[in-house]
């Protein structure tokens, strides 16, 4: 191992990683004293790599001074929509491998419960949260980062400049699933969604009626169809009864689209089983896109054609951000877009001549 060198700044985990030859994940683990199989040798020469860089004391030193939990918290509106659950298993792989643990809260939807969660992670210490927000408020959340919270948000825009955001670019999702269906023949296009009430499912639509227009085509507003509410039980997933609910307004309307384009894809699958229980077949009657690219989709049948945002990717980049910032480093990312791709199954094809 070379000698110790004058360092000019503070040193970071992305230097002991370049002086160990090694990765900052790994780095991490090491000095976390995580139980991550790491191998002798290596571990060695990132004691010694961080000793020479005196990065380790600067390490302990935060830590002693915010008695730091070295767990992260999870805020999602609610972990039975699959799509959530994705990105929760993103952020915990990383996490783990970063050397920290994880708190997951469950919202339900609830602003009132997201500021309880908030305000109770931070009671216990927890110095970082990465949160899907359905708050519109985050008056308490600034106030909590202006005391030291680390906050990394799941596609809602930051609520300060401080903090992280990893985002999904739903525009480009909702002309993706429009190229699709209009590649495919089809001349008329309904889109399902609960109400309009979030950036996502507006940012879809919005999506889905421009790659109409550059094809020469438009979207009749007649076939956007809104669910008129929305809310969470014990009983039912809300997109699930959604999705039926709207397949239902769907089949009564006077010459329907031959296709539809789901916000997400419970509402995708609640409308394909609301058709089947009406003797509509899909794709053969109508042919249907989901948005999500949850597990489900590929398992019911026929299998759903969808738009996968790449949630686990969205997991692990918040979750590698959000360490980032509460470690002191600056983050390789801080604002950062995940980019769709469309996943075809057997929910579409050319509509009957």
């Amino acid at each position: 191992m070379s000698e110790s060198v004058e360092h000019p700044r503070k040193a970071n985990i992305h230097d002991v990683a370049r002086r160990a030859e090694s990765s900052p994940a790994t780095v991490s683990r090491v000095l976390s004293g995580s139980s991550y199989p790491v191998s002798e040798a290596m571990r060695r020469r990132i004691v010694e790599a961080a000793a020479e860089l005196n990065y380790t004391a600067n390490a302990i030193g935060r830590m002693l001074k915010t008695n730091d939990t070295h767990e992260i918290g999870v805020i999602v509106p609610t972990i039975a929509n699959p799509f959530y659950a994705q990105i929760v298993v993103g952020i915990e792989k990383e996490a783990k491998e970063r050397g920290y643990g994880m708190l997951l809260c469950n919202t339900l939807r609830d602003a009132t419960d997201e500021d309880r969660y908030v305000e109770t992670l931070f009671g216990k210490q927890v110095m970082g949260i990465a949160l899907s927000s359905v708050a519109v408020d985050h008056a308490r959340l600034r106030a909590l980062q202006r005391k030291g919270l680390k906050v990394v948000f799941i596609d809602q825009e930051p609520s300060d400049a401080n903090s992280g955001k990893v985002g999904l670019d739903f525009i480009r999702g909702g002309m993706l699933a429009a190229a699709h269906l209009l590649s495919n023949g089809h001349r008329s296009c309904a889109y399902f969604t609960a109400p309009l009430d979030k950036r996502s499912r507006v940012e879809v639509l919005e999506g889905f009626r421009l790659e109409h227009a550059l094809r020469g085509r438009s979207l009749d507003p007649r076939h956007v169809l809104v669910d008129e509410r929305e809310e969470e039980s014990e009983e039912s997933v809300y997109e699930f009864e959604c999705g039926r609910r709207l397949a239902r307004r769907f089949l009564a309307l006077t010459g329907r689209p031959t296709a539809v384009l789901a916000a997400n894809d419970m509402i995708a699958i609640g409308a394909m089983q609301e058709f089947a229980a009406r003797g509509v077949s899909v794709p053969d009657d109508v042919s249907v896109v989901g948005y999500d690219n949850i597990m489900l989709a590929s398992l019911v049948r026929p299998g759903l054609t969808t738009v996968d945002p790449r949630s686990n990717e969205i997991g692990r980049l918040a979750c590698r951000a959000l360490v980032d910032m509460m470690e002191g480093e600056t983050p390789e990312i801080r604002h950062v877009k995940v980019e769709p791709v469309l996943v075809e199954r057997g929910s579409v094809k050319r509509p009957r001549a």
